[in-house]
């Protein structure tokens, strides 16, 4: 394992690989930016592309777009409220707050600092964990899922500020919405009203688009006013001060960066869960074990 691993690292010493890999990590940046679009609808479509290149440059050029369109997604969740993937959509309940405190820099480097090493411990998890993975996943059937569904649905009365009970119902209205379209398991329809449209359900990414951006730009349509004054607004200096404060903020907070990494890493393994409830669970334990909780989503 530690050979194929350590095979797998020599392959980028070569020019070809690692310029694919650079690529394919601007294309994921600039594909995250971009709401509903995502890495794998891009995967898909580089499919043709990438059916007649060697081996190593061709995955180098999928995997890293995979990998980076959620922090590209990202940097919209904090500077306008508009997650451009769904894990992002986790990143704007206080990365969207600091921009309006003009600390936009401070999320940034936060972001980048800990995408990068979680990153990097993501890949020394797998390594440890590849023995004990299979048989682990194996063992997730229907009621392992719906326990870890009703697990979810409970974080939101922490999740939710002031009443428990409306963050509850939120969650329910939430199960409600994803009954829409066909049932994968038998094909029947649910909830579609004979509209085409509707037969796949709804995605999580436009759903929150409509909630979120949309209340967001009517608000600012209806003010007038931008999201953040001209003279809260950082630059030069103070921006890159701000970006090294938030890099730092990653390792003042380790312990709570290490937990968030192994939940997402074991979450995204079981099949038909992945990112998206990944960030919550993690933005929910972090919540329910600060001194703080109240200054959550706050900024």
């Amino acid at each position: 394992m530690l050979e194929a691993f350590w095979q797998g690292l020599i392959n980028y010493t070569y020019f070809q690989s690692f310029a694919f890999l650079f690529l394919g990590t601007c294309i994921g940046i600039f594909i995250g930016l971009l709401p509903a679009v995502g890495g794998l609808v891009t995967m898909a479509l580089l499919l043709p592309v990438v059916f007649g290149m060697e081996q190593i440059p061709g995955i180098s050029l999928l995997l890293a777009i995979s990998a980076v369109s959620t922090t590209g997604g990202s940097i919209t969740a904090i500077l306008m409220n508009i997650p451009g993937t769904g894990p992002s959509a986790a990143t704007m309940l206080d990365g969207f707050p600091m921009t309006k405190k003009g600390e936009a820099g401070r999320a940034f480097g936060a972001l980048l600092c800990a995408a990068t090493t979680g990153g990097v411990l993501g890949v020394f998890l797998a390594l440890a964990g590849i023995p004990v993975v299979q048989p682990l996943v194996l063992t997730f059937g229907s009621p392992e899922l719906f326990l870890l569904i009703l697990m979810g649905v409970s974080f939101l009365a922490i999740l939710g500020r002031g009443s428990p009970i409306k963050g509850m119902i939120s969650g329910l209205i939430g199960i409600f919405i994803s009954l829409i379209g066909y049932q994968h398991s038998t094909g029947i329809d649910r909830f579609s009203f004979n509209n085409e449209f509707l037969l796949m359900g709804l995605d999580l990414v436009p759903v929150i688009l409509g909630l979120f951006a949309g209340a967001e730009l009517l608000g600012l349509a209806v003010s007038g006013k931008s999201i953040l004054p001209p003279e809260g607004i950082k630059r030069g200096k103070e921006l890159r001060r701000q970006i090294w404060v938030g890099a730092a903020d990653v390792f003042r907070h380790a312990w709570l960066w290490f937990r968030g990494c192994v939940l997402g890493y074991f979450i995204g393994l079981i099949p038909g869960i992945g990112g998206d409830t990944a960030v919550f669970v993690a933005y929910a334990q972090a919540k329910q074990t600060s001194r703080h909780p109240d200054r959550y989503g706050t900024g």
